[in-house]
């Protein structure tokens, strides 16, 4: 096939690269006496948006009541034109029209569960043509079960059902066969409608079926979708599941670090690290910093609707299974992770306590180094540990004396090898900074900087410094952390504090 671009690149004329589209709506326009053509609103896999024109000429590869809103396809040499209307529906400022030789293709799909119901091979009400093979009116049908508990029916036509008997038997399995959950994939299968019901069906000559694969890419669906399997069929036979419940909550957690949109069914296991309440008219918002148990973190929004009682029930430092959430793009200038989406709960999101992990996961400090020299990523907030000197006096620079928001006060934090890096605390933080610091000032005060701003508000090396982020930003004096043992002596701390 032929190199895929996008939307963004077209330019007029005809083109014979391919790009994969959407229908996000379709609708016939009737020209005169019974002909019609077919005009439908696009999109690709960025998002982009365009129109496009079917018209009413024949078109041999694909027949048009096949068309359906919310489905992909793969469409080829087409014709790009300026808009056809003078107030067109996109932004796009090219339209696409399909001719008699444009080649749409049915975009397939690939799915896999856990098989609950196979039928017997039956046969359908069809004449086989005279070149059909006998297996031609054949049919098989089953049901799959995805990771969320839904079921799809499935009908394998023709020579797959046999296919499909065939290896099912010969593994000694039945049409309810539930002593063990048979997962199974299914490729290049397509969207239909068979014998009035919605479903999805074989393909002739490029579906495939898997019984039990070993497969490492699809190892975390498999767990989950047995797991699911396994809970559903206790609770339909009045057994106890909590015992299977438990033991999948402790051993299967996906990690953070593998969160992307285009995949539902998460289920992590978390420490929230940090949790604020976010002014957002008209009501107030949660924002949240959870870490998994190798180190990854990522940033959470519970909005308005949730927050109230998320509000209540997590805490901070404890640790939550998260279920059924949506992963979204964090466009954020500055972001409180690395991570390059979020998270956001909604309603049919489950979060649960759970237990810790054996190991706690280590903080990943931002070495001294990098924010001098430049080379730490000023866009996401940072982890510092070190110890508090020069601490200034609260100031209040604004104009109101009752405003918090004026207060600004200045400190300086001293790394491992005595390298030090001026700070600013502003807002109600710098009070609570102040209070805190006053009761600690009879000892070095060892501490994390949680979640700060590195701003460089001048060129060069010494004009840097970290701020606080809001409330956001924490301090945490004495961790019990090992890099806490680097500041070991008392005297070394005062003499770094001296200096």
């Amino acid at each position: 096939m032929s190199e895929q671009i996008y939307l963004s690149n077209l330019a007029r004329g005809r083109t014979v690269k391919y790009i994969r589209v959407k229908i996000l709506s379709l609708w016939r326009v009737r020209l005169y006496g019974f002909r019609c053509k077919t005009e439908m609103l696009l999109a690709d896999e960025q998002g982009t948006k365009i129109e496009g024109t079917i018209g009413c000429g024949p078109f041999h590869n694909v027949d048009m009541r096949e068309l359906r809103e919310d489905a992909w396809y793969t469409i080829s040499d087409f014709v790009v034109s300026v808009p056809i209307r003078r107030t067109p529906n996109t932004l796009h400022p090219f339209h696409i029209k399909f001719h008699m030789i444009c080649v749409l293709f049915v975009s397939l799909l690939d799915l896999c569960g856990v098989v609950v119901y196979v039928s017997e091979i039956k046969r359908m009400t069809y004449v086989p043509g005279e070149y059909d093979a006998s297996t031609a009116c054949n049919y098989l049908y089953f049901r799959l079960m995805d990771q969320k508990g839904r079921e799809m029916p499935c009908f394998a036509l023709g020579h797959y059902a046999a296919d499909f008997m065939n290896v099912w038997t010969s593994r000694g399995y039945q049409a309810s066969f539930r002593y063990q959950p048979v997962f199974c994939v299914l490729r290049f299968w397509k969207v239909d409608e068979f014998m009035g019901e919605p479903s999805i069906s074989t393909r002739i000559g490029c579906s495939k079926i898997y019984l039990e694969p070993t497969l490492s890419e699809i190892k975390d669906l498999r767990m989950m979708s047995v797991f699911i399997a396994r809970v559903t069929w206790a609770i339909e036979e009045d057994e106890d599941c909590d015992d299977a419940v438990v033991s999948f909550s402790m051993a299967y957690f996906h990690d953070v670090s593998i969160l992307r949109p285009c995949i539902t069914g998460w289920h992590i296991r978390v420490k929230v690290l940090r949790m604020i309440n976010v002014c957002i008219n008209p009501r107030n918002a949660l924002r949240l910093v959870l870490v998994d148990d190798k180190g990854f973190k990522i940033d959470c929004w519970i909005n308005g609707e949730y927050a109230k009682h998320y509000a209540g029930f997590l805490k901070e430092d404890r640790w939550f299974s998260f279920t059924e959430f949506r992963v979204l793009e964090n466009s954020d200038r500055v972001r409180l992770t690395n991570h390059p989406f979020r998270m956001s709960i909604f309603g049919t999101t489950v979060v649960l306590p759970a237990d810790p992990p054996s190991v706690e996961p280590r903080d990943s400090f931002t070495p001294f180094s990098s924010i001098i020299d430049g080379t730490v990523d000023e866009s996401v907030l940072i982890d510092l540990i070190g110890v508090l000197s020069d601490v200034g006096e609260l100031v209040n620079v604004g104009t109101n004396p009752s405003d918090l928001t004026g207060f600004r006060l200045s400190f300086r934090i001293r790394g491992p090898c005595g390298n030090a890096i001026d700070g600013l605390v502003s807002g109600r933080s710098a009070v609570e900074f102040r209070k805190h610091y006053d009761l600690c000032v009879s000892k070095p005060l060892v501490c994390i900087m949680r979640l700060w701003k590195v701003d460089r508000y001048f060129d060069g090396p010494k004009n840097v410094r970290i701020v606080n982020k809001g409330l956001i930003s924490k301090v945490l004096p004495y961790p019990d952390v090992p890099e806490a043992a680097e500041f070991c002596t008392m005297s070394v701390l005062m003499c770094w504090c001296d200096k």
